[in-house]
């Protein structure tokens, strides 16, 4: 059983908490929070599946990874056939629940999910540039599929806030997984080592358009808003928490996975509570 668990990353579940994103900036009401409780746990068998095909696809290549070798798949702790039995009885389950009970735009979103995966995974994550703009937007489908829990539309400039913040995250993710290589690897994926300084400007980059993007939101809400003040506060709150964020990962010299950082360091998710709580008092008072 643990090693079923290591294999289908349970630990990454809580990635799908962005489906609650909608939820957060007053798309709907805590009365669908069992609908996005059904969709998280939905998402996130789709995701396993996702994981358990990329391990089988690359199971050879992870064999001589120094962290990627000790993975279920690639260790030998389960087998290649026992892991395509668990891939179709997942598939089948997920994608048969989610025809029948989610949304329409729910279930597109899935198959969209599905589909740009299993090519990322078989192709398009050997191409430069490319594979980092496919995760960050890996990211973002999270939260569409929860905003289809909604008869609210979310806005344009939300999708490109969020799109840019993953931008950022994902860049440092791959400039964690250049820094924990061997000195004999040469690079990972079509990087090299050389490639770091590029992924800390992308990600400062980002991040800062990210919260200009951030900006052009709050700019189309604030018409008729009693605590304009207020809600500007959250800017601020935003910046200092990703530079923050970015500081840390680049002076770490290992593979930390950032969005799992951002949900274990305490002082990120009270710059999280701190920004959440002041938007919140900003909309409703």
């Amino acid at each position: 059983m643990k090693n079923i668990l290591k294999l289908i990353r349970v630990n990454q579940w809580s990635k799908n908490i962005l489906i609650f994103f909608p939820l957060l900036f007053g798309l709907g009401d805590l009365n669908q929070i069992f609908d996005l409780l059904f969709g998280f746990f939905l998402f996130s068998i789709i995701a396993s599946s996702i994981y358990i095909f990329n391990d089988l696809i690359d199971k050879d290549e992870d064999k001589k990874h120094p962290l990627k070798s000790e993975r279920p798949i690639a260790s030998g702790s389960i087998s290649v056939s026992n892991a395509y039995i668990l891939l179709g009885l997942f598939l089948s389950s997920s994608l048969v629940t989610s025809y029948l009970f989610l949304p329409t735009e729910g279930f597109y979103i899935i198959l969209a999910y599905l589909g740009l995966n299993s090519i990322y995974s078989l192709s398009l994550k050997k191409f430069l540039i490319l594979d980092l703009v496919l995760l960050s937007n890996f990211y973002l489908l999270r939260i569409v599929f929860g905003s289809t829990f909604f008869e609210t539309e979310i806005s344009g400039w939300l999708l490109i806030f969020t799109n840019f913040f993953f931008l950022a995250l994902v860049s440092l993710k791959r400039l964690g997984e250049l820094r924990a290589l061997s000195n004999n690897a040469a690079g990972i994926k079509s990087y090299i080592r050389d490639d770091e300084i590029f992924f800390i400007i992308v990600s400062i980059g980002s991040a800062m358009c990210s919260v200009i993007f951030y900006a052009l939101y709050l700019s189309n809400i604030l018409d008729g808003l009693g605590n304009i003040s207020l809600i500007l506060l959250t800017i601020p709150i935003l910046m200092v928490s990703y530079l923050r964020i970015i500081l840390i990962l680049v002076r770490k010299n290992n593979a930390l996975d950032p969005l799992s950082f951002v949900l274990k360091d305490i002082p990120t998710l009270v710059y999280v509570a701190s920004f959440l709580a002041i938007f919140y008092l900003g909309i409703n008072l």
